[in-house]
């Protein structure tokens, strides 16, 4: 039953009521239309229910000292055997409501790309893993428990994209609720006004059109006022999330797995085998790099698009204790120190190729014809990208990994790979590479993905033919 419970929430939160606001918004609340529009949400809810009672009758696993086995699938059943070797991660999450009934979401993931979900008692969950991953040895147990202050909850809210436009939405939805049921009694409106607006069924983007050609200059100060009033809100929100989130953080590493625990409402518990973890990544996004802050993250064998593909390991920490944190955790990936990096010579062409780009052309063209300052100010940012692209590109290789580094529109990126990881290496060269004694250095990485394929640009050519051989020395 809890099975059914789950597939219903998760189909029509994440499907069907987005669909149905958005076709509301779009043709209006008022529409001729909004009874046919309801009236197919409810059959599709209706038709989401029979066939997630369906899927829960006909989804069964069993799991042996060899094998995990599934069946599953309502209008064709399919059957897998799944070696246990081939579990790349365990990850459990519970909501406020789930632990009520002492129940988690179980998700195993698999090198490939697939995932294995149920919904189980954690009796049920805490008994699989043990047999899971008890064919790997245990050793004594590595546990550290974080405690973010005030800042490192601020820099982890403001720089979380996804957490912000998901605030904005909540931040407009309060705006037109409160606007639609209190726009009189707050003075914004007239009672003959609100009834001529509920009146009125034109689509919302036709509402809208008409209002901001009717808005008066003056009018707009007021619109920015408000604009940065949501802002602030949002932020308050991102804020109280992070701490939800990230609050009681918590790693655990016994030798054979490592273990992540966080959040307050929504607690998630992630589990990877130490021996699957392919690379870990420093990311340092700007407001981060004034702190002297960074994310810290670690990849998975075969990353790909599940929701362990990278895990974080640190939400924020001080960069002087990663090193640290690293040893005493994934020591592996110790001992960091990119050797290559582009000399003072090469700014020009980090420059130039951070602008002159397709995309980057044609949209300071349009820029410029619309407001030459505008342009000339997104030019200007294109070139301290491209700056900053240069001071933080660097590579260096040896016996154990392969380390990476760059800038991402001023957030800056380490990534280092264990060697046996790494698929092919190359060199490239132009012009004006032969002509200045570079080369380009290029790389891609096992991984579930289409193509995971990086390159680091105009290094010194003096290691090419060493980086060219670092595949065949690894099997050697």
């Amino acid at each position: 039953m809890i099975e059914i419970l789950y597939q219903n929430y998760y189909q029509i939160k994440h499907f069907f009521f987005p669909i149905l606001a958005f076709a509301l918004s779009f043709l209006g609340a008022n529409s001729k239309y909004k009874p046919i529009i309801i009236t197919a949400f409810i059959i599709f809810c209706i038709c989401v229910v029979v066939h997630s009672i369906l899927a829960w009758r006909n989804k069964v696993f069993e799991i042996n000292s060899n094998h995990v086995k599934i069946s599953k699938g309502v209008y064709k059943k399919t059957h897998n055997e799944i070696p246990l070797s081939r579990i790349k991660s365990i990850n459990t999450s519970d909501s406020l409501l789930k632990r009520m009934f002492n129940i988690s979401d179980f998700h195993l993931e698999i090198i490939g790309g697939d995932e294995i979900s149920f919904v189980l008692s954690n009796r049920e969950i805490k008994d699989l893993k043990k047999d899971l991953f008890s064919q790997i040895p245990e050793e004594s147990n590595k546990v550290i428990s974080q405690r973010l202050n005030l800042l490192e909850y601020t820099l982890i809210a403001l720089t979380n994209g996804k957490l912000y436009l998901s605030s904005l939405s909540i931040c407009f939805a309060m705006g037109s609720f409160i606007t639609s049921h209190f726009a009189v009694q707050l003075g914004l409106t007239t009672k003959e006004q609100m009834v001529h607006q509920q009146a009125d069924e034109r689509s919302f983007w036709n509402k809208s059109n008409e209002a901001l050609s009717t808005t008066h200059a003056s009018e707009w100060l007021i619109v920015l006022y408000v604009l940065l009033g949501i802002f602030v809100i949002s932020c308050i929100i991102n804020l109280i999330v992070s701490y939800l989130t990230y609050r009681n953080f918590k790693i655990n590493n016994n030798g054979k797995e490592l273990t992540i625990q966080y959040g307050i409402i929504n607690k998630k518990n992630f589990v990877i085998p130490v021996s699957h973890i392919r690379s870990i990544q420093i990311i340092e996004p700007f407001l981060f790099q004034f702190f002297g802050y960074a994310q810290v993250r670690v990849d998975n064998i075969g990353v790909g698009q599940q929701r362990t593909a990278w895990l974080t390991l640190m939400p924020a920490i001080k960069k002087k204790n990663i090193k640290r944190l690293l040893n005493e955790y994934l020591s592996q990936f110790d001992n960091v120190n990119i050797e290559l990096r582009p000399d003072k010579r090469t700014i020009p062409y980090y420059l130039l190729t951070h602008v002159f780009k397709l995309y980057k052309v044609i949209c300071i063209a349009i820029l410029f014809y619309f407001s030459p300052k505008v342009s000339l100010a997104i030019l200007i940012l294109f070139i301290f990208s491209g700056f900053m692209s240069w001071r933080h590109s660097g590579l260096t290789f040896n016996q154990n990994f392969l380390a990476y580094s760059t800038s991402i529109f001023f957030k800056r990126k380490t990534i280092v790979t264990l060697k046996k990881y790494v698929q092919t290496t190359g060199i490239r060269k132009g012009i004006l590479t032969r002509r200045n004694q570079k080369a380009h250095y290029v790389f891609s990485l096992f991984s579930e993905s289409v193509m995971e394929r990086y390159r680091c640009s105009f290094l010194d050519n003096y290691k090419a033919n060493d980086f060219l051989n670092y595949i065949t020395k690894n099997k050697n």
